[in-house]
């Protein structure tokens, strides 16, 4: 009698736990709903990393450039970073970020002065005579960068002397700090991360 409730008991069980499996494996199909997705990534997919010097010889069809937002824009391939085509100024250094920050380029905002490091990515010390930016760039002539004398903002402020910020000179490539009350041309930027303009 005993042996009979213990069968009993493990066959409740046994049934149980089937009926239960049972429940798990009718939890739908196996397939998948629809084909699946690419997982590799392509080259355009991965953000730049600053490592690789590009050609800049065919402007707007370089490696290094593409232009942008229906051409009134250039896309570094180096950096990631979007430029508006045409630099603009003079103006103080408080009156060059609002112009930034408030401007539609393309029916697109989201501009801002670049940091020191972004502006002199722009730089090209071995470029044969000034603008020394790289040859064959797209940028419009001859509002960039043509004159020996002047400065483009940056929104870096100095560490020595918050009253002042970083400048670049097209003209030799360098970069100095200027009176942020002083007037200098503007270079919009959009993208990136940086941030310093107050």
């Amino acid at each position: 009698m005993k042996h009979r409730i213990a069968l009993g008991a493990v066959t409740t069980l046994s049934l149980a736990l089937i009926a239960s499996l049972a429940g798990i494996v009718r939890g739908g199909p196996l397939d998948p709903a629809g084909a699946p997705a690419p997982t590799y990534r392509t080259l355009g997919d991965v953000p730049p990393s600053w490592h690789q010097a590009l050609d800049a010889s065919d402007g707007c069809l370089s490696e290094r450039f593409t232009c942008v937002l229906g051409g009134l824009a250039v896309l570094d391939n180096e950096t990631g970073l979007v430029w508006d085509k045409v630099p603009d100024g003079p103006a103080t250094w408080a009156n060059a970020v609002d112009a930034c920050y408030t401007a539609t380029i393309a029916g697109r905002g989201g501009w801002r002065l670049p940091a020191i490091e972004e502006l002199r990515s722009l730089v090209d010390p071995t470029a044969p005579a000034p603008p020394k930016v790289p040859v064959g760039h797209p940028f419009s002539e001859p509002d960039i960068i043509d004159s020996s004398i002047d400065f483009y903002w940056t929104q870096t402020s100095s560490n020595a002397n918050t009253a002042n910020a970083y400048v670049v000179s097209f003209f030799n490539g360098n970069a100095s700090t200027k009176a942020k009350t002083e007037s200098h041309y503007r270079w919009c930027v959009r993208g990136g991360t940086a941030h310093d303009a107050w």
